[in-house]
């Protein structure tokens, strides 16, 4: 009987080789030279052919446009694969390691958006918590107004369902780029200016 060249689980059916695809990426990358050709390929695929990386980008939006179809489940909830215990563990590790005080994400924090929160005197890296029934349970506001709740991102987009758990909570959202915050603050506080005021607008009408 054949066996897996990597586990040497025996194999069954058509398989000649390994028994999965994890058994042979795994004996794959140990080959000697196998990431240096690997390399090479990519480059010859993406850096030589663009209108092939183009159109293989296009594909992908189209096909994680369904939500069902994201491998990494970021809508959350009943979609996601990771276990009530891993996440249980994870929010036990986050708690001691407090990694919100270090950034987003663990990371420094950026200081175009503390140079942004200094200008306007706001919370910097706002923790908010988002019930039970939403999967991250917190998200981290780089720029925040409690009292009319607005939300700034500074550098990267936040993700649609963050932008959703926005929308649905009552919060404005409010995106800048971080060349904008280094080249154009006055038109970045301008912007600001005029969300407070039409939220104020809003809230006595």
């Amino acid at each position: 009987m054949t066996k897996c060249t990597q586990c040497s689980v025996e194999l069954t059916g058509r398989q000649k080789k390994f028994c999965s695809r994890k058994c042979s990426a795994v004996w794959n990358a140990s080959q000697p030279g196998f990431a240096e050709a690997m390399s090479q390929r990519r480059k010859q695929f993406f850096v030589d052919r663009p209108e092939e990386k183009e159109r293989i980008s296009q594909r992908q939006k189209l096909r994680y446009a369904d939500l069902a179809n994201r491998p990494w489940h970021q809508a959350g909830g009943e979609l996601t694969t990771h276990s009530r215990k891993s996440r249980q563990m994870r929010s036990e590790q986050m708690r001691a390691q407090q990694i919100w005080k270090k950034g987003g994400n663990g990371r420094a924090r950026s200081w175009r958006q503390e140079k942004l929160a200094q200008a306007l005197g706001w919370v910097s890296e706002y923790v908010v918590a988002t019930g039970n029934e939403w999967l991250p349970h917190a998200y981290k506001i780089d720029v925040a107004e409690l009292d009319l709740k607005i939300a700034i991102e500074v550098g990267n987009v936040a993700s649609r369902h963050k932008q959703d758990w926005y929308t649905l909570n009552g919060w404005t959202y409010l995106h800048f780029s971080n060349r904008m915050v280094e080249t154009w603050m006055d038109g970045v506080l301008q912007t600001v200016a005029s969300t407070i005021s039409a939220l104020r607008e809003t809230t006595t009408t």
